[in-house]
């Protein structure tokens, strides 16, 4: 068993969950919640639940989903300004999708069946069916406001069952940093004037 880092595998779980819905997750407050249910009753937790003025909400899901946004993973839209308001998020790659799947099952098959079941049971109820189911939560109801919901279980390097190159790889194509510094290189090298016949000429005289 390798590992990965916990900001990788959110990533990860955050494009498998996004990437499962048919056309993308429509609203914030939809992303959440369903979300949230799918988390609960899990032993690991991957992310930090608080109950706010939006209910039940994870501050570090959404930071994460922006990230992926920023990372170009995932697009975000605006819904038109009537009933169901907000933005809606969708992964770029839809044939990606089984991929996430498969990195998720190396780490927990239970995680991967909890996003599939709520995203069908729960992930395309109306506006007004989702509030009341999210509202009616137990969870929600013992937790005076402000306070967390549920804690954010993982350690800081998750096991998963991957080669150390399919480690490796996954921690830099997820990582902000590495993808800053390649589009600086990919930038620099379009904006140099550089001629591949002269380097052919050079080294042939070498």
């Amino acid at each position: 068993m390798r590992k990965i880092s916990k900001e990788t595998l959110q990533k990860v779980i955050l494009l498998y969950f996004v990437g499962k819905f048919r056309e993308g997750v429509f609203t914030n407050y939809r992303f959440q919640k369903v979300l949230y249910f799918a988390l609960k009753d899990l032993e690991e937790n991957p992310f930090r639940y608080q109950h706010t003025t939006y209910g039940q909400y994870s501050f570090d899901a959404k930071v994460i989903l922006e990230l992926l946004n920023e990372l170009g993973f995932v697009s975000s839209s605006e819904l038109p300004n009537v009933g169901d308001a907000g933005e809606m998020w969708a992964v770029f790659d839809k044939d990606a999708v089984e991929h996430y799947r498969k990195i998720l099952l190396s780490y927990s098959q239970e995680l991967v069946n909890a996003i599939d079941t709520s995203i069908k049971e729960i992930g395309y109820l109306s506006s007004r069916e989702l509030v009341t189911l999210a509202h009616d939560d137990p969870g929600l109801q013992s937790t005076p406001f402000g306070d967390t919901i549920l804690e954010e279980t993982l350690l800081e390097k998750v096991k998963v069952d991957l080669s150390e190159d399919e480690c490796e790889d996954l921690d830099l194509i997820f990582n902000l940093g590495f993808n800053r510094g390649m589009e600086k290189l990919i930038a620099g090298i379009a904006e140099t004037d550089f001629d591949l016949g002269r380097v052919e000429k050079t080294a042939s005289i070498l």
